[in-house]
C-alpha cells in the first residue's frame, strides 16, 4: 500500500499529462485513504479532466472533487446563450436532438434517451466547448436496442457526407 505522499505524487502526475490543467492550482489531500482535491479552474472542462485524471490512478480507491468554476474572468453567458450553444454544436454532429437541455444559473442539466454512448460522447463534448458553464448534471439514458443500430448508421452516414461535401468544396477552390 502506498503512502499519502507517493500518492499525491501520483495524482500530480496524473494531472500534468492534461497540458490545460495547472497542478499548482489544485490542493491534493489524502485524508485517511481519500483523496481530496480542492481549487478553483476558469472552465468546466478543467474540473472533468481533474476527475479523468484521478479515476484512473490505481492506487486512489475514493476521492472527492471539491474545485469550483471562477467565471469572473470569462465572458458571461446567459442561460439561454449557454443552451443555445450546446444544442448548436452538438446538433451540427446529432442530427435530431434527442435530448433536452436546460440551464439554471450555469448549471446545465442533460435529459432525455439516446441511442448511443457515442452521442453522449458527442453531448457532453460539445458542453465543454461552452464557457460560462459552473456544473453538468447528465441524466440522459442511453437505449441500446434495433434503434440504436440505425441511429449509429445514420449518424455513420451522415458524417461521411459531411466529409465528403468538404472534400468536394476543396477540390473546387484548389482547382
Amino acid at each position: 500500500m502506498k503512502t499519502a505522499p507517493e500518492i499525491k505524487k501520483e495524482i500530480i502526475t496524473a494531472l500534468k499529462q492534461y497540458p490545460a490543467l495547472n497542478s499548482s492550482e489544485i490542493k491534493i489531500d489524502i485524508i485517511a485513504g481519500v483523496a481530496w482535491l480542492s481549487g478553483k479552474v476558469d472552465r468546466y472542462y478543467k474540473k472533468h479532466l481533474i476527475k479523468e485524471a484521478v479515476k484512473n490512478i490505481t492506487s486512489v480507491k475514493h476521492f472527492r472533487i471539491d474545485v469550483w468554476v471562477d467565471l469572473s474572468k470569462q465572458k458571461q453567458l446567459t442561460d439561454e446563450e449557454i443552451k443555445s450553444e450546446i444544442l448548436n454544436i452538438s446538433s451540427a454532429e446529432i442530427p435530431g436532438n434527442k435530448f433536452s437541455v436546460n440551464v439554471t444559473g450555469g448549471i446545465v442539466i442533460l435529459t432525455g434517451t439516446i441511442f448511443s454512448d457515442n452521442e453522449r460522447n458527442i453531448i457532453l463534448k460539445s458542453v465543454f466547448d461552452v464557457p460560462g458553464i459552473l456544473n453538468v448534471w447528465d441524466f440522459i439514458k442511453v437505449n441500446k436496442n434495433a434503434d440504436a443500430i440505425h441511429s449509429e448508421i445514420n449518424l455513420i452516414v451522415f458524417r461521411e457526407a459531411k466529409i465528403s461535401l468538404s472534400k468536394r468544396a476543396l477540390e473546387k477552390i484548389s482547382a
